[in-house]
């Protein structure tokens, strides 16, 4: 099959098997409230940018009931948004749908932290540690005396047991 809508874009069997375990790989969507710096607004598509105490930044869209002119009231203020985070595959957020941003009353830093999802799934690989000379099995084997006979090793091992 193929879409042309300005660009040509052909969907295969190959196509939607990736686009199946792009969405496996991708976390649940997830309620979050957050605190920052109101520090963008764009009337045209109701996006906003929100500043974390920390610098980071967090791309939003305000639900449409918002009403335009309280969102500009809160421009460069520090604010509450109450909504929904979208995740990428990779757990980073894709941006929060906003049902709510209030004017933040005090200080807004307990609640200014970037959104993680909670079901993020577990790939082995993520537990991996390389094993050097002094870790893993290489430390065992280096604390055994290797220059006995195997005679010796199940004898001292016989007496270890006993």
């Amino acid at each position: 099959m193929e879409l042309i809508n300005g660009r040509t874009l052909r969907i295969d069997p190959g196509g939607v098997e990736a686009i199946r375990a792009l969405r496996q790989r991708t976390p649940e969507d997830r309620r979050v409230v957050i605190g920052g710096k109101l520090d963008a607004i764009r009337h045209g598509d109701r996006s906003f940018t929100l500043v974390l105490t920390s610098g980071e930044t967090l791309r939003g869209l305000a639900a449409e009931s918002m009403d335009p002119a309280d969102l500009a009231r809160l421009f460069g203020q520090p604010a509450i948004v109450s909504g929904i985070a979208k995740f990428r595959p990779s757990g980073k957020v894709l941006r929060v749908e906003a049902e709510r941003i209030d004017p933040a009353t005090g200080d807004v830093a307990a609640w200014s932290t970037m959104p993680r999802p909670l079901d993020l799934p577990v790939h082995l690989h993520r537990f991996h540690v390389p094993q050097g000379p002094g870790s893993g099995v290489a430390a065992i084997l280096g604390a055994i005396p290797m220059d006995d006979t195997e005679e010796e090793f199940h004898a001292a091992l016989e007496e270890f047991f006993s």
